[in-house]
């Protein structure tokens, strides 16, 4: 054999052997990604969504993934749609609570009637539409709309959102801003331009709401509003509200969204002192609604999650946040928090009521 041929055989042989090595890596790799997938599955299977939505975030936040990039935020969130629509495919009729325990329906009961509530729009129209055909079959009496309807508050945005509404055939329906629909006009004046009042005491059947406007980060309730909480609240049955007053019992990051919160500290001296403004008097509304006998459950929305949790300083009084219509959030997947959804609230003959989620997709 020539010279030259033995260095040919020579250095394929070089290349070839590599290639071996790389395949041996990559059929290794492949093995332990199926078997880490399979896993995660199993682990998954035995969760509730809520402990999947954060504990996804969680990951992500530790390891600073950016999902937006190649389409992967997609797939990130189709696949835990897949996975929490299948966690909760058994429990479409109670809201699970952040300590893993839900509402549950009396059947035994007689219902007076339903109210139907969606929070944090965000200007999806599609899902909203969704949503509000889901409405219309659920046979509610009310509807109620909390919050963020649109990302901007602009007036052509707002009027688009109530174009939607009325066209919805829905006859009673009731909104109160959130603050991202303060954020052009810096106040509510775009907002009661397009629906008129920002704040509402609906009185149904002899149960009675009071629809407060919580929703500025760093200016208070107006006093004129206090004061007609004050001279209602004595008689409300539920209060309903843009934002959380009480949150100590939630899981991070919900447990530091609430009224008078902000996502980075203020930059400044003024905006933090009128930071603290509206956190005293958020305390303050909660303190005015614990010590009233009738009060039953103070809804909020804001978190894009649903949850439930007993008021620790009287038990008879729940903190329940409704869920986001949006598909949406920072330009990620709704899902990766949890599925789209609003919530429809049974109320019974004696006053009692019940809790639900209701899916959008």
């Amino acid at each position: 054999m020539s010279r030259k041929k033995q260095e040919e055989k020579r250095s394929k042989r070089k290349k070839f052997l590599p290639r071996i090595i790389r395949s041996i890596v990559a059929i290794v790799l492949l093995s332990a990604l199926i078997l880490g997938i399979i896993i995660v599955v199993d682990k998954v299977s035995k969760m509730d969504s809520v402990s999947v939505s954060e504990s996804v975030g969680s990951v992500l936040k530790s390891r600073s993934v950016d999902i937006s990039k190649d389409g992967s935020k997609f797939i990130l969130g189709g696949l835990l749609k897949r996975l929490t629509d299948r966690i909760t495919s058994n429990s479409n009729s109670s809201i699970l609570t952040d300590n893993g325990s839900s509402s549950t329906r009396n059947d035994n009961k007689n219902i007076l009637y339903k109210v139907c509530i969606i929070s944090d729009i965000h200007q999806d129209t599609t899902n909203l539409s969704k949503a509000l055909e889901k409405v219309t079959d659920s046979s509610c009496m009310l509807l109620f709309v909390i919050g963020d309807l649109t990302n901007y508050g602009d007036v052509i945005t707002l009027s688009s959102i109530k174009t939607i509404l009325v066209n919805s055939g829905i006859k009673d329906f009731y909104v109160i801003p959130g603050d991202h629909d303060l954020a052009q006009s810096v106040n509510t004046n775009n907002f009661n331009n397009v629906f008129g009042s920002d704040y509402h005491f609906v009185k149904f059947a002899d149960v009675r709401f009071l629809m407060l406007d919580n929703s500025a980060n760093y200016t208070p309730v107006d006093k004129d509003q206090i004061a007609w909480m004050e001279k209602n609240i004595e008689i409300a049955d539920f209060v309903v509200l843009s934002q959380p007053l009480y949150v100590e019992n939630l899981n991070a990051p919900f447990n530091s969204i609430y009224m008078g919160s902000s996502k980075t500290p203020p930059d400044s001296a003024d905006l933090k002192e009128k930071q603290e403004i509206v956190k005293n008097q958020g305390v303050s509304i909660l303190d005015l609604i614990r010590n009233t006998n009738n009060v039953k459950a103070i809804i909020s929305g804001e978190h894009h999650r649903s949850s439930e949790v007993i008021d620790p300083v009287r038990s008879s009084l729940k903190h329940c946040v409704i869920g986001a219509v949006t598909s949406t959030v920072n330009d990620y997947p709704q899902n990766i928090i949890q599925s789209s959804r609003f919530s429809v609230l049974t109320i019974y003959e004696d006053k009692s009521y019940f809790m639900e989620d209701v899916s959008i997709d």
